[in-house]
Formats: C-alpha cells, structure tokens, sequence
C-alpha cells in the first residue's frame, strides 16, 4: 500500500473514531440520566405503595371501632342464644353500611362465628391466625389476607363489656384495580398485585397489563428487589418486583412497577440524528484536506523509495534529489550520503574478503591435522567415545574400538539401536530413560544417574558411563557416552571375594572345626534333597533354600547365600513357582564352593579318643553284663551322641556375628548345654533349622544401641540358649530380651492373605505360616517368610511341641519340648533320645 493511500486511511479512521466516540459518550450520558430518573419514578412508586397501605390501616382502624361500637352489634355479642342467621344478617347489614369487603366475628375463644365472605361457615378455630391471636393478647391487630377472591388489607378489634372479653371483630377491604390505578396514577407507572404469580389487581396502561408478557417480566424481574432494565411490548422499561407489606401468609404475594424509557430516551435518539450528519459533513472535509497534504508528502517520498530500491539491487551508485517538507528533504541527503559510505565499505569488505579466505584454508588446515591426531589418541586408549545428540542420534565420529565392540550403524540412528543387537533389555531400558531426558519433569543429574550403565557384548562385560553438555539455558545439548571394557576387572574382584571367603571359612574351621564339618554335612544333606526334589511339588523346596542361605550367609559363605537370595527372587517373581534350573544353580554353587574348600576340611582332629564302632559296642555289652548302674551305663551309651552344647555354642558364634553385620555389636549370649547329648543323625534337622529362630532374635528382636538406652535397657543385647533333660522330656529354650513380636502387624498382613487372625492361636500358626513375614522387604538373611515354617517342620518331624511367650520391650521366648526317647542298650542298637 503506498504512502498516500495510508496516509489518507489513518486520518479517515482517525477522526471517524473520534467522532463515533463523541457521539457514543454524549448518548451514553444521556440514557443514563433518563434510567436515573425513570429509576428514581419507580422507587418513589415503591415508597408510594407503603403511604397507601398505611394510610388504609388508618382507616381501617377507625372503621373496626366505629363498628364494634354498634349496639346491634354489642346486642348480637351480648346475647348468647342468637342463631347463626341472624349474625350473619347484622354483620351483612353493617359490612354494607361500612362499605367494607371483609367482615368477620369470633367468640373469645377465637372461635369463628360468622363470615360475611362464608356465611354458612362457623365454629372454625381461628386462635391459631396471627391477626386475631394478637387482638385477643393485644386488644387490635392489622395483616393482610389472601384468599381466592383476592388480597385484603384488614385489621381486627377486640370487644369487651368492662374487663370481659366476648369476641374479636375483624374489618377489612380488598387491594383491588381501584387501588392500583390509584398508584399507577400518583407515579406514571404501570403496577399489578400478584399472588403466587397470578395477576389479581392492575393499573396503568389499558391493555398493557393483562398481557402474558407482563407477567413473565414480573416474575423474572431480580429477586432482591432491585430494578432491572428490559423490553416490554418491544419498548424499553424499567421494572421492580417487591413482596407486599405487612403480608406473612404462605402464598406469594407481591406488586410490580413497570416504567417506560421510550419517551426519556428520544431526546438522546434525536441528538444522533443530528450528529450524524455533522459527521458526515465533517469526514467530506477531511478526505479533501487530507488528499491535498498526502500528496504534497508522498511524492517526495515515492523518490526516496525508488533509490532504497535500486541500492537494494546492488546499485550503489543510485542517488536522489532532495525534495519536499524540511524532514523528507533532509531524509533525502541522509540516504545519500548513506549510500556513498555503503559503496565505500564494499568496496573495502571484498578487499578484506580476499584475504580472509586465504585465513580460512590455513586454519582448516591445521584444524585437520588435530583432528587426525586426536582420532589416533582415542582409537588408541582401549575406551570407546561417542557423541550422541539430545534426541538420541549418534554422531557419525567415534572411537575405532565402539565399533569393534558394536559393529557399524546406519546414518541418524539412535544410541539404542546400535546396542539392541548384543543386549535388548540393555537397549529397551536406554530408550525409555532417555525419553526422561527430554521431559524436563526429573532434575538432568537424576536422568543420567537412572541410565542403564552395564552391558554384556560377547564374552565381555562393558561399562557405559554418560557426560551430559548443557547450553546456555541449561537444556541438554548433547551428550558424551564413555564405554570401558570392565571384563578383567570384574573377574579380579570375583577372584579376591573368593580368597576373602575362603579365608573367613578358614577362621571359622580353626575355631570350631566339628561345627564347620557338621555344617558342611547338614547343608550337602539340604542340596541332595534339592536335587532329588520335584520342583512341580514345591514341597519344602523353599524352606531347605532358605535355610541353606542363612546357614551359608553366618559362615560367611556370600556366594552361596547371594545366590539363594537371587533364586529366591525369581521365584517369588514367578509367583512361587520353582523349576528344575532354580535347583541346578543352587546346586552347582554349593559343589563348585565344596571343590574349593575340599583340602581345607580333609583329616580328623586329633586331640580325641576314637574307638571302632564294634568296640564301642563291646565295651556296652560290658557294663551291661556287669550290672552296672543303669545311670552310669547310660551316660556310656549317650558318648557316640553329639554334645548340645556343640551346636549351641555355634548358634551363639553365629549370633554374634549378625549382631555385629546388623549394627548391634557387643550381643550377650548365654550357652546352657546342661551336659546333654542328643543323636547327631536325628536331630541335625533340628539343628540346622534352630538358626532361623536365632536369626529372627537378633534381626527383629534386638534393638540397636540407641534404642535400648531409650528404653532404660542395657546398651547391649542378651540371648539365652538352653537345653535341659529330664526323665520325660527334652526341652531347648531360646530367650532373648528385645523388643518382642509384632502381633498387630502379623495379624493385618494375615488377614490380608485372607487367613483367620482373630484369636491367640490364630496369630501363633500366622508365625509360621510359609511365606509371611513382618518385614516389608527382603534380603540375604531375612524377609522372605519361609525360616518359620521350615522350623516348624523340624520339629514336627520329632514330635515336639512350640511354645512362645512374647511381651512388647520384653522379649520373646521360644521353648520346644520333645518326648525323650529312651536308648535301648543292646549291641547294635541305634535308637536314641
């Protein structure tokens, strides 16, 4: 568009604006000084229908006593045998001399006698109506009534003969079309009476209030009272809509006022027309004013842009005549003397240009020769780099060896394409934490940490480490993946956890030999029954797992127990579900550990007597032959049985060290063996079993330090393994002095299993049942609910009996008592207690 045109454009819009906004501002003021006044008229109305209410109780004041003063009247109260007829006939004869609408009489009970309105209507209570429960109380009352006749302004007198009440006179007159032409007069309004949205009464307008739509405008008129503007007959009114004074009944009775706008609004509809044509007027003289001026200033200007034109082409040489209004004549001078420097600069840019090229090839130069050595120096590190952009692409540039390891890629794919192929789970994983990097909705530093950092690619274990570069706003921009070939290091810190557990077994051999063997025995015993087990059955196959890993885990044999702990997790994952290669990798890690500590537990100690079974057995039938004393003869017998105290003493041991691993040092742990011996060949189960409930003392029962000391207990905690012997029964005690069972939290994870945990005995079986814990998660040594139960099937595999008593910040004691089978002293007997 050029420049006059716009010009000429501007200046019309301009002052049409102007004008419309003129003549807009005038008609406003205006129509809001005519809804002002017409607003004003229609309060006044308002106030006006109070005077007229008030001004009728008045009257009606004066009428009721004027009339109950009439002797007929006094005559009809005064005699009590006057019938009905001729109380209706006096209160006729007066309610037509009073001129009045509404006229009733009641006794002084407020009992209706006789109704001008209803004159077959007597003996209805009346002592519950406002109006003449308040003339009884009052002596006169005023309302308003309503019936379906109409609305009636009354007001009620008490009559009396000295002190004595006889009745109660009620006068009134209707609010009728007379009323309201009356108001419709006094305030140039058009009003209406209406009940329960009916239209009972009207004045004003002929015709305008009868119609349907003033009632609609009446009932949708605001209901606070307030007056609202709208249409009326297509002409503009204001309307009010208020409940009539003095009325408290349950239908809703109510007057509107309606006001016309149409003739206070035609002076603002009359000033338009006139300001209307001085607007036209006025925009004829503009456009000619304003021609005559766009083109004195766009001529001079259509020059200067002809020159922008031509230096835009790249003629440089282009220049103008100055001309025109003082500005655009110096605009003119300005351009060319721009022009002129402008060609001076090229001129002088392509002679910098020339030599800037020659710049340009010697630093590309080097940069490749850097380039080259960098690549020599990273080809060569035995690390694998790359680059890869926020969306995950590669960069064509990487190390030689990313290759070796990966192969090669298509141009622009992504980081987890290329590693997909060796690991799918690898690249799966990268794809969907690298989508978390482009969120924004985690911090970048908890992305790249949460990125999967471990792949395996052949025979080698490799690590990915990731360098994110950040811009100016702290967006990522791209990121530097390190990969390191970790293989040989990993298999170095196998190699030096292996010596560190075969050196801590060593420890443990030295210390207490018979205990390791007898370890070592009970837990071969665990695994060939793991690989006799039919892993469809499931029958036991979790208990003697997780046994078989807490025993490992106390001996210090991580490898074994690391690898229950992972069975174990799968197995839960699959629902419980065991399969054959579950038990195989058990298994193989117990053989292949075995193999190792092979050498170390060869050989017999050889600080004891040892004697051939069958002269065992002849040095018995000895004894028995002499007729010794039966007690000495069966303490002989009882010498190819294990001491208990053995086995408790390695309890203790064990205890200690979780004690220590779970941040409780300094555990005391009192060992009662009693001198009992108990066969090694039956109750080795039991054993083997035991340290589930020593376990669970220490890692449940016993408190941390800090916890005892609040408590008011000693700082360390205290453990009591006991056996004991009598002639009927022998009974092992294990005690410890922690912070008791949980029974609350094992009842609610019961019955969240759907298992009853209502009463005593309930929660004991909970205790044991396969597969619930009160931990909420599991590890290497507790958690997965399975210890309990395999000690409740040691013990019931001898007969015995679980009794348990736990107090909350006691302790917990677990008692087992078995029947005491006697030995049978005959050579060659193997049955023992």
């Amino acid at each position: 568009m050029k420049l006059r045109t716009t010009l000429l454009l501007s200046m019309m819009a301009l002052l049409a604006g102007v004008l419309a906004l003129t003549m807009g501002a005038v008609v406003h003021v205006i129509g809001k000084s005519a809804r002002e006044q017409v607003g004003h008229d229609v309060l006044r109305g308002v106030d006006f229908v109070g005077e007229v209410l008030r001004e009728r109780e008045s009257l009606l004041r004066s009428e009721v006593a004027v009339v109950a003063g009439e002797p007929r009247l006094k005559a009809v109260v005064a005699t009590g045998d006057v019938d009905h007829a001729t109380v209706v006939g006096v209160l006729s004869e007066l309610a037509e001399a009073s001129k009045a609408d509404v006229l009733l009489l009641t006794d002084a009970e407020g009992t209706l006698r006789a109704d001008v309105l209803a004159p077959d209507a007597q003996g209805h209570d009346l002592s519950g109506n406002p109006v003449v429960r308040s003339a009884l109380k009052e002596g006169e009352a005023a309302a308003v009534w309503t019936d379906e006749q109409g609305v009636y302004q009354v007001h009620a007198h008490r009559i009396a003969f000295g002190t004595h009440v006889v009745g109660v006179l009620v006068l009134g007159r209707g609010i009728d079309d007379r009323v309201m032409q009356r108001l419709a007069r006094q305030t140039g309004t058009s009003s209406g009476l209406l009940v329960d949205g009916k239209l009972v009464a009207r004045g004003g307008a002929a015709g305008v209030v009868e119609t349907p739509e003033f009632l609609a405008k009446a009932a949708g008129a605001r209901p606070d009272g307030q007056l609202t503007e709208t249409s009326l007959h297509g002409n503009p009114v204001m309307v009010i809509a208020r409940p009539l004074p003095g009325y408290a009944g349950e239908a809703k009775v109510g007057f509107a006022m309606f006001a016309s706008l149409s003739e206070r609004l035609k002076p603002a509809r009359d000033l338009m027309t006139v300001l209307s044509g001085l607007a036209v007027l006025a925009l004829v003289l503009a456009l000619g004013l304003a021609v005559l001026l766009a083109k004195r200033l766009s001529q001079p200007v259509d020059k200067l842009a002809q020159m922008a034109a031509k230096l835009a082409d790249g003629e440089l040489s282009a220049r103008v005549e100055p001309a025109g209004p003082v500005e655009v004549f110096g605009l003119g001078e300005s351009m060319n003397g721009m022009a002129k420097k402008l060609q001076d600069a090229t001129q002088a840019l392509e002679e910098a240009n020339q030599g800037l090229e020659r710049k340009v090839a010697e630093r590309t130069q080097e940069l490749r020769t850097r380039n080259a050595a960098m690549k020599t120096i990273l080809d060569n590190a035995g690390q694998g780099f790359l680059t890869v952009g926020a969306d995950g692409v590669m960069a064509p540039e990487r190390s030689a060896v990313i290759r070796t390891w990966f192969g090669d890629s298509a141009q622009g794919a992504h980081l987890w394409d290329l590693v997909s192929k060796h690991d799918a789970t690898f690249g799966e994983m990268l794809e969907i934490g690298w989508e978390s990097l482009s969120d924004g909705f985690l911090p970048l530093d908890l992305c790249v940490d949460q990125l999967p950092q471990r792949i395996m690619v052949a025979s080698s274990v490799l690590s990915v480490s990731y360098k994110p570069v950040q811009d100016i706003a702290g967006e990522l921009e791209h990121m530097v993946v390190v990969v390191s070939d970790i293989t040989a290091e990993l298999e170095r810190e196998r190699l030096e956890s292996e010596q560190r557990e075969i050196l801590e077994f060593f420890l443990k051999l030295m210390s207490n030999p018979s205990a390791v063997r007898n370890f070592i025995s009970e837990t071969r015993t665990l695994v060939q029954e793991l690989e006799q087990a039919d892993p469809s059955t499931n029958a036991g196959i979790l208990r003697n797992i997780h046994t078989i890993k807490g025993n490992c885990s106390l001996y210090g044999l991580k490898t074994i127990a690391t690898r229950c702990h992972e069975v174990e997790g799968r197995i839960a994952e699959r629902g419980n579900k065991v399969i054959a290669r579950d038990l195989a990798e058990v298994a193989e890690a117990f053989h292949t550990l075995e193999a190792r500590i092979q050498p170390l537990i060869q050989g017999e100690v050889t600080d004891t007597v040892t004697l051939a079974p069958e002269e065992y057995l002849a040095f018995l039938e000895g004894l028995r032959r002499a007729d010794v004393d039966s007690e000495l003869l069966e303490g002989a017998a009882r010498w190819k049985h294990e001491p208990a105290e053995a086995r408790l003493s390695v309890l203790a041991e064990q205890a200690k060290g979780l004690a220590t691993r779970r941040g409780k040092p300094g555990l005391e742990v009192a060992v009662e063996g009693n001198r009992v011996r108990l066969s090694k060949s039956r109750w080795a189960p039991f054993w083997s079993s035991l340290v589930h409930i020593v376990r669970n003392a220490v890692d449940h029962g016993v408190e941390p330090p800090e916890d005892r000391l609040a408590a008011g207990k000693s700082e360390h905690g205290r453990l009591r393994l006991n056996v004991t012997q009598d002639q009927d029964n022998v009974t092992v005690t294990i005690a410890d002095d922690g912070r008791g069972i949980n029974w609350e939290k094992l009842a609610d994870k019961g019955r969240a299993l759907g298992l009853p945990a209502e009463t005593e005995r309930d929660r004991t079986d909970l205790l044991f049942y396969d597969g619930l814990s009160s931990r909420d998660e599991a590890d290497e040594l507790s958690g997965r609910g399975i210890g309990m139960s395999a000690v409740l099937e040691a013990v019931s595999r001898l007969d015995g009996r679980i009794e348990i008593e736990s107090e909350p910040g006691k302790g917990t004691t677990f008692v087992f008592r078995f029947d005491r089978v006697p030995l049978t002293l005959v050579p060659g007997a193997t049955n023992a207690a």
